[in-house]
């Protein structure tokens, strides 16, 4: 897929993978065109972006912020966390997902919320 970001559309419930429709229309105001839904133009308060962070899990599938994650009997939910520039919490951060390669993607918190009271805490 090779998308920077998916997107949920909180208004239809469903995921929006083709991030070229993204603008900003004459109101100044970032909104999505959705082609397949008879051109509907979602504002940005109806959608929620979620990153794709640049690794892939065991079955190299790309892993987003808000994908919910297993390892062994564990689960996990990926987040983003914007750190600054001198913290060191951003390095930590990848010390985390340092065994990303044998995780697997089950879901997101978005189309799959029943796994979210399995997430390790």
């Amino acid at each position: 897929m090779n998308e920077i970001f998916r997107i949920w559309n909180k208004k239809t419930n469903h995921m929006l993978y083709d991030s070229d429709f993204i603008y900003i229309n004459s109101e100044g105001e970032t909104v999505y065109i959705d082609w397949d839904n008879d051109n509907e133009v979602i504002t940005l308060n109806n959608l929620k972006i979620m990153y794709y962070i640049g690794l892939k899990d065991k079955n190299k599938r790309e892993i987003y912020n808000e994908d919910i994650m297993k390892y062994k009997d564990s689960y996990y939910l990926v987040k983003i966390i914007v750190a600054d520039a001198s913290d060191d919490m951003g390095m930590n951060m990848i010390g985390y997902m340092r065994d990303y390669e044998y995780m697997e993607i089950v879901g997101n918190s978005y189309e799959n919320p029943e796994l979210l009271n399995k997430v390790k805490k």
